[in-house]
């Protein structure tokens, strides 16, 4: 009898330890991170950057830390503007950055000297290139969704779209 409730106990235990890790493998929301430094390299602690989903308005603010480093979690998937501002730097505004599901997104940005009310507006795409993280995961786009002859629209049949990658 007692071997059956400490089996049960154990049963119970994994399984509340081992669900949480396959959880997490299922992100939603993205992150941004980089680091802010000025025209010749150096880094600029201190910083306020601000990241502004364009479709929603909603902003959210972080400070760089001591090695000009930022870095902002659970963005939900969209295009966002960041801008980064410190006194005695003109502010660095970037249009059009592109976030998608469970990415997190390098952008560094460089500040220049100047007054606090010149602005640069930096227009041109940042690499899309996932940095931070080993893992390798694909998005799968609306268009190829609705152009792919599923037989049946299983939806499992998308996992087939994506590369393998290590067989």
């Amino acid at each position: 009898m007692k071997l059956k409730s400490a089996f049960g106990v154990f049963a119970v235990w994994l399984l509340f330890f081992a669900i949480p890790g396959y959880i997490l493998g299922q992100r939603t929301n993205g992150t941004i991170l980089g680091t802010v430094s000025d025209s010749t390299g150096a880094i600029i602690p201190g910083a306020t950057v601000s990241v502004t989903n364009t479709g929603t308005g909603v902003t959210q603010s972080v400070t760089a830390n001591s090695s000009g480093e930022y870095q902002v979690v659970g963005l939900p998937a969209g295009e966002y503007k960041i801008s980064a501002a410190s006194k005695g730097f003109k502010t660095e505004i970037r249009l059009g950055v592109v976030l998608t599901v469970g990415a997190t997104m390098t952008d560094n940005l460089s500040l220049q000297n100047g007054q606090v009310t010149e602005t640069v507006v930096v227009t041109d795409e940042a690499a899309q290139v996932e940095t931070s993280s080993p893992t390798v995961s694909g998005l799968v786009g609306e268009h190829a969704i609705r152009e792919l002859p599923l037989n049946g629209r299983d939806w499992l049949q998308l996992a087939t779209l994506q590369p393998r990658f290590g067989s």
